[in-house]
């Protein structure tokens, strides 16, 4: 297998050097997971085999002793592994940080596939494709690069060209999701990380994380901790009581733990409904007596008996 074509692609604004593989950090924002398993035993093994074929892109930092990733992050993974100590890099001088984020959400697309993302993901790659910080020319351009970078040409890539339009609808039709599903994963950002890693997980359901979402990040701590504490079990019902009272102002630790455990106890009382034999209730009780007077009774009647019969 042949070497990346480096000189295909330098320009004055970038450069590639063969950069110590400790002076690189992840990017400050890196949403999406990193290989594991198989598929991180196989990049190995092609590293150990073919070397580095492509190199990473990264932006200096500061006063350019370090490097932060934007593109590249399991092949630095990768390359640990194997032992290396250098690693070749695309030097990206200048970007904004918008232009940055497209570089790493649009590799990460290009490497897995919207629909192979956590959910976590998704919502990170919705929020800047719904967004108005980039230009959408400014994004095609990326993508291009990107795609000559993984099949290691110069050539523009034939395809359509994205309508820049952050309606819902439009980026829904992107992605094949509806302008509905769309909104509810837009609002998985304004998530923190702990109930990002319940979706991702499958632990909270997506429109349970909804209703949390539109709850301050600070108040989303505290819920977390208590949810925590009594192994609670966030459902809608409790979600929409959480959102009602952080609206209403009522976001005290003690008033979010008395509604959460509360909410716990009345779930764990279920009534059973017992069924009595119309001569047995006119023996004992009359037309007007209560069901509460009639539980009530039955149930001291029952204490009597078993205290008697133990």
């Amino acid at each position: 297998m042949s070497k990346f074509n480096f000189n295909g692609i330098l320009t004055q604004n970038n450069q590639i050097k063969e950069l110590p593989i400790e002076i690189l950090v992840p990017y400050h924002n890196h949403q999406f997971r990193l290989y594991s398993g198989e598929r991180l035993d196989d990049l190995v093994q092609s590293i150990r085999q073919n070397g580095i074929l492509n190199p990473i892109i990264v932006q200096p930092l500061h006063d350019g002793s370090k490097y932060e990733i934007l593109s590249g992050h399991n092949r630095v993974e990768g390359a640990k592994i194997v032992g290396l100590e250098y690693i070749p890099a695309l030097i990206k001088e200048n970007l904004s940080p918008d232009e940055a984020e497209i570089y790493v959400i649009e590799t990460n697309l290009l490497q897995r596939g919207f629909n192979d993302l956590l959910i976590s993901e998704q919502a990170s790659v919705l929020k800047v494709q719904h967004s108005k910080m980039f230009s959408q020319g400014k994004r095609n351009d990326i993508i291009a690069e990107l795609q000559r970078l993984e099949s290691g040409t110069t050539s523009s890539p034939m395809g359509k060209k994205l309508v820049g339009d952050t309606s819902l609808s439009k980026v829904g039709n992107e992605y094949g999701l509806s302008k509905n599903t769309v909104a509810r994963l837009l609002r998985v950002n304004y998530l923190i990380q702990p109930f990002k890693d319940m979706l991702d997980d499958k632990t909270l359901p997506l429109r349970v994380g909804v209703e949390l979402s539109y709850i301050s990040n600070d108040v989303q701590n505290v819920i977390y901790e208590i949810v925590s504490k009594y192994g609670k079990k966030i459902d809608i019902k409790l979600s929409k009581n959480l959102r009602s009272a952080f609206k209403d102002n009522n976001t005290s630790f003690d008033f979010l733990e008395s509604l959460i455990v509360d909410d716990k106890k009345s779930n764990s009382r279920t009534k059973v409904k017992v069924s009595i034999d119309k001569d047995v209730f006119s023996k004992y009780f009359d037309k007007k007596t209560s069901n509460d007077e009639v539980a009530e009774t039955i149930q001291k009647a029952l204490d009597m008996y078993f205290s008697n019969n133990n």
